[in-house]
């Protein structure tokens, strides 16, 4: 049988940061990655195909959320302000997604943090911006990429609920959470258990698939493609612990060796993920791949670890390595999937 490798690719859209787009400022949303990045990565990457001869389809996982409501004015404020252009990407071929942070801001200190204790706020807030969303983008909001990658099981259950099909945040082994859930901070997330293979995540768990006795739901959670290399593990895990000041991610690092890097990364850290690629490739008949990026990674900013130059070396290096194994490639879109699995 011939073997094929299904390159999944979605972009976190979000506003730019301060690191991609020095003119950023705190007091409004600047979007220079979405609508000078975007053009310019479509067009780099255009001569980069598949064995069908395409060109990569990306799948653009817009923010609405409150954070955006609270600056625009609107939830699906990405769809009305930039509708033409997300509508061009998906007549190209593309596919648009969401992508919900739970940003809110502290009224004593007016700084914004990751919402972890309110849970049923998380909920309605997914609920009314999935309304916005839907309602501007009839077609149907059909996956979902979660800000800082976090879920918990009522989050995952209210997506299942929307009838969202496509869930792309799983990291498995990764996890950075603080000991109290109510601290104000950001980027925290659990995927500790989290097998590297699409599953219906339990009803119990969000992290794993049911068990005998347990139910599913029917969301698809698919995961990103990891590296299983405890040095690159061991790196990451002490960066974290310092992040955390906590041993804790350290020693999860030992537990279960993981290691990411986006599709825009830095070849020589993004090597490890080709080493895991070919190991399943020899394995397996069939492999999905699925990577993010987020959209100012492709302004042209010279930045120590993500770049759009890195974007293409990557994804040549996929190509040259599926080559070398005769191994037939296809780039999809996250929906496509759902064929897949």
């Amino acid at each position: 049988m011939a073997k094929e490798l299904y390159i999944c690719i979605a972009c976190d859209t979000d506003p730019d940061r301060i690191t991609f787009n020095r003119d950023a400022t705190p007091d409004k949303l600047h979007w220079r990655g979405l609508l000078e990045g975007i053009p310019r990565g479509k067009e780099h990457l255009s001569a980069i195909r598949d064995s069908a001869g395409k060109s990569p389809v990306v799948t653009w996982c817009l923010r609405a959320d409150h954070q955006i409501r609270e600056y625009t004015g609107a939830y699906d404020y990405v769809l009305r302000e930039f509708g033409e252009q997300v509508r061009s990407l998906e007549s190209s071929g593309d596919e648009l997604g969401w992508h919900p942070h739970f940003w809110r801001r502290d009224d004593s200190t007016g700084r914004w943090y990751q919402e972890l204790a309110d849970v049923d706020w998380q909920v309605e807030m997914l609920k009314a911006a999935h309304q916005a969303y839907s309602t501007m983008h009839p077609s149907g909001t059909h996956s979902v990429r979660m800000g800082w990658i976090y879920h918990n099981n009522r989050t995952m259950h209210t997506l299942d609920a929307l009838g969202v099909r496509v869930e792309l945040s799983a990291s498995p082994g990764l996890r950075l959470m603080p000991r109290n859930p109510s601290v104000r901070g950001q980027n925290y997330f659990d995927w500790s258990i989290s097998p590297d293979s699409p599953y219906h995540p339990s009803r119990v768990d969000y992290r794993r698939p049911a068990s005998d006795m347990e139910e599913s739901m029917r969301i698809w959670e698919i995961p990103c493609h990891l590296s299983r290399s405890l040095l690159w593990s061991v790196i990451a895990g002490g960066f974290l612990s310092l992040k955390m000041k906590s041993p804790a991610p350290f020693f999860q690092s030992l537990r279960r060796p993981a290691h990411f890097i986006n599709i825009t990364g830095k070849p020589s850290i993004f090597k490890p993920l080709l080493s895991a690629l070919e190991t399943k490739l020899k394995n397996q008949n069939r492999v999905l791949f699925t990577t993010y990026f987020h959209a100012d990674e492709w302004l042209p900013v010279k930045h120590p670890f993500y770049s759009l130059d890195w974007t293409g070396e990557n994804l040549r290096a996929i190509m040259a390595l599926c080559e070398r194994l005769n191994v037939r490639v296809q780039y999809i879109r996250a929906r496509d999937c759902l064929t897949l699995i």
